[in-house]
């Protein structure tokens, strides 16, 4: 089986004795200390992740201690609320609407639709951000097919539409090096494949496209 990536630099890495320093940070997405941190994080991974294929950003507001107790200071309710005509008299019920439309108990967003993965918050470490980069270097590369599902804001949920519509993430700056490839020929084609098919289905796809990219990943890591 044909590999890809440069073995001899990786074996002669590793074979140091030490895989959280040195050169193998530069090999591997992540080192031994914080492959704990990252599992526990695999929901804003894959924020990170979709916004790497759809070549967005997510802004970050500096929260005051005022707004704690306010829902527009979440900044996706804040930019929906300025496309939106309503009276001042509407404006609480109409913030509680969304928030409760669009996020759980715990504040995170509820996945309805691809596009909404952009939402997510990703925790301000380097270690996430490089992550979401690795999958996005070795399952997506350029498969238009999957840049455009995610990409998409079309949907049947006419609410949903007019949330998505309403949403303008700004593009990511500069073109991102393509740092990791995949180990095992086909691999990539076959996640691919895979997540394409349960594309099909919607709920399903909602459902499982976490777990899908999970599976894969852990192949990845420990073939």
């Amino acid at each position: 089986m044909r590999t890809i990536l440069q073995i001899d630099k990786l074996i002669t890495t590793l074979g140091k004795g030490k895989h959280d320093t040195g050169e193998v940070i530069a090999i591997l997405p992540f080192s031994s200390k914080s492959a704990k941190e990252v599992r526990d994080h695999f929901f804003e991974v894959l924020g990170e992740l979709v916004r790497n294929i759809c070549e967005l950003e997510l802004k970050r507001k500096k929260r005051k201690p005022e707004d704690e107790l306010s829902y527009t200071s979440n900044p996706v309710i804040e930019q929906i609320l300025r496309e939106i005509e309503y009276s001042a008299d509407d404006e609480y019920d109409l913030e509680r609407f969304l928030n409760q439309h669009l996020f759980g108990q715990d504040n995170r967003i509820k996945i309805t639709h691809p596009y909404l993965y952009n939402l997510i918050p990703v925790p301000e470490k380097d270690v996430f951000k490089k992550f979401g980069h690795f999958i996005h270097n070795v399952l997506i590369q350029e498969n238009e097919e999957i840049i455009a599902l995610f990409k998409a804001k079309e949907t049947n949920d006419i609410l949903t539409e007019l949330i998505l519509n309403k949403l303008e993430l700004p593009k990511r700056e500069g073109i991102q090096k393509k740092e990791y490839q995949p180990l095992l020929d086909g691999f990539t084609k076959l996640y691919q494949e895979d997540l394409l098919y349960i594309s099909k289905h919607k709920e399903y796809f909602i459902s499982n496209f976490p777990l899908l990219t999970h599976f894969y990943i852990f192949i990845a890591l420990h073939h």
